[in-house]
């Protein structure tokens, strides 16, 4: 790949990662640096030509950089979570340099009459962002699989998220009618967006919105209102939804934020574990205890300070391990890599020790 000169290698790592087998010389590692190019050159609404050309740019910047970010057309940057409310009607709305949906239910039993029109003209363009940059990828670059919607994401979007916990008080039973609705949509868009645009196909699988590699039929998506929810509402009328949502697909990729860590033990088993960390912990290190339960269980991608990786490492093994992290420069980022290769060996010599004894 023209951008990514050692695709193969990078495959191999994120194969691995997948089937929680053993690591050759590192675990998946995608590191964030400054870029010199202007990212307010492609706002929303920008033309193909100077988005193709922004990140062309932003490819080069990035190329002498031997870490695990695979080159993408961000769709997630032009369309992010506000491509199924608005294909069910909701207004979109721009400001700040950020977009979001407006929520259309007034009255919650309105809900019945939603559909998805794939004819919108937002679907369209959408269609056409990823069928414009699949015909100039030609092995330069990959055009991802779009974020999916989960239920309870979708039933927050379209119906105001107070309103609809106080709905959960006074009418429950419309509430869940709502949510196997939400569900229903979700998983045929979700579906939809996976089989019926056109993806870059790698290695038997795709390439998410976030540059990584992600096996086929792999759904990724995340419950972004999880925060304000108690686990008690969480449990009854969300869980079930995301339960069905996930065995609707052959592999599971869900986003966990840390301002959400009441409901952890709440969340269903998923595939891999996608870690956001939010204003609310100023490191990785302060979600450890709700995290560890789950080394084993599922795969992990957890975002650190370069200072804290080898502690994750140690912390979290190597098998199932995704880092991301950030450094200044591209040779500041490829001496990391090159540590992280040593502390790797290191770990799988202490457990291979540990094993002897």
């Amino acid at each position: 790949m023209e951008f990514k000169a050692e695709i193969s290698k990078v495959l191999k790592r994120y194969k691995a990662f997948w089937s929680y087998d053993e690591v050759d010389d590192r675990p998946v590692v995608q590191i964030n640096i400054p870029l010199k190019t202007d990212e307010q050159k492609v706002s929303v609404g920008a033309s193909l030509d100077k988005i193709l050309s922004y990140y062309e740019e932003v490819f080069k910047e990035r190329q002498e950089l031997l870490d695990d970010t695979i080159p993408i057309i961000s769709t997630f940057r032009f369309f992010g979570h506000t491509l199924l409310p608005s294909l069910l009607g909701a207004p979109v709305s721009f400001g700040g340099g950020s977009f979001w949906s407006e929520p259309i239910l007034e009255d919650l039993e309105d809900f019945r009459d939603l559909q998805i029109n794939w004819q919108c003209d937002n679907y369209r363009t959408f269609q056409d962002f990823c069928t414009h940059f699949s015909e100039k990828a030609k092995n330069r670059f990959c055009v991802p699989q779009h974020l999916a919607k989960s239920p309870g994401e979708l039933m927050c979007s379209l119906r105001d998220p107070e309103k609809l916990i106080f709905d959960a008080y006074d009418r429950p039973d419309l509430v869940r009618e709502f949510g196997q609705k939400c569900l229903s949509l979700s998983v045929e868009y979700s579906k939809r967006i996976i089989e019926h645009v056109e993806l870059t196909e790698i290695g038997d699988g795709h390439i998410y919105c976030y540059s990584n590699w992600i096996p086929r039929d792999t759904v990724c998506f995340s419950e972004d209102y999880t925060s304000i929810w108690s686990p008690q509402f969480y449990d009854e009328f969300v869980r079930p939804l995301d339960v069905s949502f996930i065995k609707s697909f052959a592999v599971s990729n869900m986003e966990w934020h840390s301002g959400c860590f009441h409901i952890f033990a709440n969340m269903p088993k998923v595939d891999a574990i996608e870690f956001n960390l939010d204003p609310i912990h100023s490191s990785i290190i302060d979600v450890f205890p709700d995290l560890t339960p789950y080394v084993g269980t599922s795969k992990i991608l957890i975002p650190c300070k370069k200072m804290e990786v080898k502690t994750v490492i140690d912390t979290f093994g190597v098998k199932g391990l995704m880092l991301v992290t950030h450094c200044e420069t591209v040779n500041e980022g490829n001496r990391l890599l090159e540590n992280i290769i040593e502390w790797t060996q290191e770990y799988k010599d202490k457990r291979l020790k540990h094993r002897q004894k």
